[in-house]
């Protein structure tokens, strides 16, 4: 059995306390303005370029599914499709560039909070940009 080099521990710590650190933060979004959007932005894709590197087997080991079976009552994410959904991407394959999309669809509660802060910090940047070409047109 091949043995995972000390490298990949260290990756999987730095990725699980980035996501407790956002998800602890209790964030009050209102206060977000255009300039800290954009520096919180960074951030995020900072730590999503860390989580391309990770397989759905490690995102598994530091971020549990949460065990969810009633789909069909609520037609939403449930273990079985989030399971599904991994097994389809390759289990032993990095999440490369559809990270976001395979966080969105994974069923975690911190995962959830993250991408749920991470989509609210976009929108302020999204709505400057828009607003702003919306006033000079």
């Amino acid at each position: 059995m091949k043995k995972e080099p000390k490298n990949k521990d260290y990756l999987l710590n730095v990725i699980f306390y980035a996501v407790q650190y956002i998800v602890s933060k209790k964030f009050d979004i209102d206060d977000f303005d255009y300039t800290k959007a954009c520096k919180f932005i960074e951030l995020f894709d900072r730590w999503l370029d860390l989580f391309c590197k990770l397989t759905p087997i490690d995102l598994i080991q530091i971020f549990p599914i949460q065990k969810i079976f009633d789909d069909k009552r609520w037609q939403n994410r449930n273990f079985v499709s989030t399971i599904e959904m991994l097994v389809k991407r390759g289990l032993n394959k990095p999440l490369g560039k559809k990270v976001l999309e395979i966080l969105n669809d994974y069923l975690n509660p911190d995962i959830d909070d993250f991408c749920i802060i991470h989509t609210c910090v976009f929108d302020i940047i999204f709505t400057e940009v828009y607003f702003k070409n919306q006033t000079t047109h």
